[in-house]
């Protein structure tokens, strides 16, 4: 609104609506079984709507070019995701502090738990966009509480958040540190986590290789 852009708001409401309408029919994309949808078909919406985007408006093509010389996944700070969240080590320990604290709260509350889990991550950006650099997490509890509450076990949870923390960071070196148009690296790695979680789930992994609560 502050724009004074009632293009942007156009465009804005379009894309709302299309993002319904990619939530409705990924819907009638068949589950795997009771409770377990193929994927979390938000997160899909998010990443379809986001591509959508650049196609229409981009020009760096389906996951953009780096600076001449440069290692395509070695990105500069200035256009790395979050840079005080791209190191190994970093990634790792908050991939780790994230996935127990999903872990626990899957385990112990259920759905429910995840849920809250998810709440918790994204209420904390608030603080990040008031210039705080707090760790972004939401892609890592959500997915590591889907797992504590499918496994039962928060050591499995703390694995699945560590994975899930690396993908994110993967996806945006993949998909935005050279593009010129937004592709969220979270919702990249909530769809794809979540959709491993639910068939791992449908196939009995967690049974069949289970670990300690």
């Amino acid at each position: 609104m502050g724009l004074n852009a009632p293009d942007v708001l156009l465009v804005g409401g379009i894309f709302g609506l299309i993002g319904y309408l990619i939530f409705w029919a990924l819907q009638l994309v068949p589950s795997f079984g009771p409770g377990l949808a193929f994927s979390d078909l938000p997160a899909v919406g998010v990443v379809i709507s986001a591509f959508l985007a650049r196609f229409l408006w981009g020009t760096c093509g389906f996951c953009g070019k780096a600076d001449p010389g440069r290692g395509f996944f070695h990105p500069t700070d200035a256009t790395k995701w979050l840079v005080f969240q791209s190191s190994p080590a970093q990634i790792a320990v908050i991939g780790l502090g994230g996935g127990l604290l999903g872990a626990w709260l899957g385990v112990t509350h259920g759905v429910p738990g995840a849920l809250l889990a998810f709440g918790i991550a994204a209420s904390s950006l608030f603080f990040l966009t008031l210039g705080v650099l707090i760790p972004v997490t939401h892609h890592i509890m959500l997915p590591a509480a889907l797992a504590g509450v499918a496994s039962g076990s928060v050591i499995w949870g703390a694995v699945v958040g560590i994975i899930a923390a690396f993908l994110g960071e993967f996806c945006a070196r993949a998909f935005l540190c050279h593009g010129d148009t937004h592709v969220d690296p979270p919702a990249c790695a909530i769809a794809v986590m979540t959709f491993a979680i639910n068939l791992l789930t449908a196939v009995g992994f967690w049974t069949l290789v289970p670990l300690p609560v």
